[in-house]
């Protein structure tokens, strides 16, 4: 898989394009250097499991 700052680099001059998340090129579609042409239509919404060990001596802490 090629490097985000690779896929921007062609995508600016003009050889041809790309998806990438909006969080990674932002400064460099504020700054014109390449040009977005399509803002999706779905809410993406990540999700973070945390899991620990049941055998943790701190366990009363963790369960606040």
């Amino acid at each position: 898989m090629p490097s985000t700052t690779s896929t921007i680099l062609c995508a600016s001059n003009e050889n041809g394009s790309a998806l990438l998340p909006y969080l990674l090129c932002q400064d460099v579609i504020a700054n014109n250097g390449i040009k977005l042409t399509w803002e999706g239509t779905a809410t993406v919404v990540e999700f973070t499991h945390y899991d620990v060990d049941g055998n943790i001596l701190n366990n009363e802490i963790i369960s606040r």
